[in-house]
């Protein structure tokens, strides 16, 4: 009712992106019900990361001769907003080593035109290489979708990245109209098979087992007795936890020898479970005997570890403890164990002290071993088969192995003697060959004739690395038309300790069907899975005829006949091995071989040539020696270790990875 006079305004606003250029207005006086424009403008800059539909919230303050008045009001931005619809990579996947084209396709969401869009691709992951990293993409009007795919951008895989790998790349789009965004693209790289490791989880967890032969921190399968009513049992101790069947379970809580941090929660308490399950903290009232799919809010509420969780019973065996002092490792085995519906399991869990074995993250080391796996389905009404894998404390995430008989994606069937391990050093493909060798020598007749006959010959196995090697071996034949057939002989997952050699005298019969002609008979060792020849020998033979008519088939015995033998861990000439893990962070272990007493000097050189450390320098017995590298304080990159040693002079290349 009254006419407001001396009218000014200021304008002000509270977020960081806008700016007030003019902020000042001076306004008519404003009769009673009546509406006025200012005399100026106010001014106001945005900045160029606004998206649509953001509402900016300003206050205005109104002063007149009447009184001050205060006013809020907020402003909804019209901008672009691009969104990543999809991306393609040439020939489909960004394997290893691969070098590929990638094409982004980007969609505008806002109610702005976008013009002259570029972008620029970049990421922190040092396993990959940004070879091309900016593009355009032209204009993008609202609604529309475009791609960069005449000028797509360039990335480079390091060949030792591990398949399942996500990579998250950034990538910054800016338009000429004043315009920018910040996106994430993630790009898997690789396709994972069950010969490559898993995660890692949203924490850092990897899950490696006994088939990931081709990474660093596979574990290799060694059983360690504890039980001691068994042969050669270790003096473990009595875990009370007695469980002699029905829905029911045991539990009880039990000190660590050591501070363990699992998902970075430190502990020495471990509650064990007769049903197959360990958990982290005291939690001895929860026995839980069915198995649920992890995560899951069953189980005791904190970090879980399921070696084999289902419905067990003690039976004849028992759950044991032992520390070993010497290894700094802690073990729980679930000794001669059986299912409530019928069936034996034997395993065990090892805890690496991570004062020890250290790990990126500080977090402990764990690994499941199966001496005796039996998957049983169960009762009708009980949760059918097991689960396995960890959890985290909270239960919102983890690693599943398996569950009801169904292995997640790049998990391997578990069989008798099987090792899964779990840590958050991140395993990397290591292509180091192992010196394993396979010698062919035929013993009979190399010409087959046409009714079908077969060949005899020795093949004869060694391991000459100096540690522990986990290989296949496998044949082939190479048919008159240049076709392979095979493999005849598969061996997998051999498992030889330093200077094992074996001599298997083989028959392998070949048809009659077989065509007549020149064939070449292979034997190879390395990773039959992933394709990888360590060492490879062959011998000819022929066929002088065919019939078509005639039975038979391709088939070799012989393998399973003899034992494996050991050379007493004396060489018989000298050797450099491999660096074993290789890339390695910030450690790793090289072997050699003395076939005498000798003078040895091992050195580590940069690529510049010069000298960063001396790992041995002196006099050595024979037999088969190892020596660690740390590399802590080096940057990474790749370094040569030489050894010198009675007249042998031998060089190899490492990777560091930090």
């Amino acid at each position: 009712s009254t006419t407001a006079t001396n009218v000014t305004a200021v304008l002000t606003c509270e977020d960081e992106n806008v700016t007030i250029v003019s902020a000042n207005a001076a306004y008519p006086n404003i009769a009673p019900n009546t509406v006025v424009n200012p005399t100026g403008q106010f001014l106001v800059q945005l900045a160029d990361n606004f998206l649509q539909g953001y509402n900016i919230p300003f206050t205005m303050i109104v002063s007149t001769d009447q009184g001050d008045f205060t006013s809020m009001f907020d402003v909804i931005v019209s901008s672009g907003e691009i969104t990543v619809s999809s991306y393609s990579i040439t020939g489909g996947s960004f394997n290893p080593g691969d070098t590929d084209n990638v094409t982004i396709f980007l969609r505008n969401m806002g109610e702005w035109n976008l013009e002259g869009v570029t972008g620029t691709l970049t990421t922190s992951d040092t396993m990959v290489t940004i070879v091309t990293g900016t593009s355009s993409f032209g204009n993008i009007a609202a609604g529309a979708q475009v791609s960069n795919s005449g000028n797509p951008f360039v990335i480079q895989a390091h060949s030792n990245i591990t398949p399942g790998r996500p990579v998250n790349f950034s990538l910054e789009i800016v338009s000429s109209n004043g315009q920018t965004q910040e996106l994430t693209v993630g790009i898997v790289a690789g396709t994972i098979t069950t010969s490559d490791p898993v995660g890692p989880d949203d924490y850092g967890y990897y899950c490696i087992d006994k088939t990931d032969m081709l990474y660093s921190h596979c574990p290799v399968y060694d059983w360690i007795e504890i039980d001691p009513h068994q042969p050669g049992g270790l003096q473990g101790i009595w875990v009370p936890v007695p469980d002699y069947g029905g829905d029911i379970g045991e539990s009880t809580c039990i000190t660590m020898p050591f501070d363990f941090p699992y998902y970075g929660e430190p502990t020495d308490t471990l509650t064990v479970c007769s049903n197959g399950w360990l958990a982290f903290g005291k939690y001895d009232m929860f026995s839980d005997f069915r198995n649920y799919p992890i995560p899951t809010c069953f189980g005791p509420p904190g970090g879980m570890l399921c070696p084999l969780w289902d419905n067990l019973k003690l039976g004849s065996g028992g759950v044991y403890q032992y520390y070993d002092q010497t290894n700094n490792i802690f073990i729980v085995e679930y000794s001669n164990c059986q299912h409530n519906s019928g069936g034996s399991e034997w395993f065990e869990v090892i805890f690496y002290d991570p004062a020890y074995y250290l790990t990126s993250t500080g977090d402990g080391e764990i690994v499941f071993q199966y001496k005796i796996f039996t998957p049983v389905e169960g009762p009708y009404n009980d949760h059918d088969w097991w689960t396995n894998g960890i959890m985290n404390p909270n239960h919102t995430g983890g690693l599943e192995y398996a569950y009801w008989n169904t292995y997640n994606p790049g998990m391997a069937v578990m069989t008798n003697d099987f090792a899964i391990k779990f840590t958050t050093n991140e395993p990397v493909l290591d292509l180091t060959p192992a010196d394993v060798t396979v010698t062919l020598t035929p013993t009979g007749s190399t010409v087959i004739p046409p009714s079908g006959g077969s060949l005899q010959f020795t093949a004869q196995v060694a391991n000459n690395s100096g540690q522990t090697v986990v290989f296949d071996i496998w044949t082939t034949a190479t048919l008159p038309n240049g076709s392979t057939f095979g493999p005849m002989l598969l061996k997998p997952n051999l498992t030889w300790g330093a200077g094992a050699s074996a001599t298997r005298n083989l028959i392998q019969t070949v048809p009659a069907s077989a065509p007549a002609g020149n064939y070449t008979y292979h034997a190879y060792v390395g990773i039959n899975s992933g394709g990888i020849v360590w060492n490879e020998d062959s011998f000819p033979f022929s066929k002088s005829g065919v019939d078509a008519a005639g039975g038979g088939t391709w088939n070799i015995t012989g393998w399973d006949l003899g034992e494996l033998t050991i050379d007493e861990n004396i060489p018989a000439s000298y050797s450099l091995g491999g660096a074993y893990p290789n890339p390695f962070n910030p450690s790793t272990e090289i072997t050699y071989a003395l076939p005498l007493e000798s003078k040895v000097t091992m050195e580590v050189y940069n690529t510049l040539g010069r000298k960063v450390a001396t790992l041995f320098d002196g006099y050595q017995s024979a037999g088969y020696h190892t020596v660690t590298f740390e590399a802590g304080d080096l940057s990474s990159g790749i370094y040569f270790y030489t050894l010198k040693a009675g007249d042998f002079t031998g060089a190899k290349k490492m990777l560091l990875v930090k």
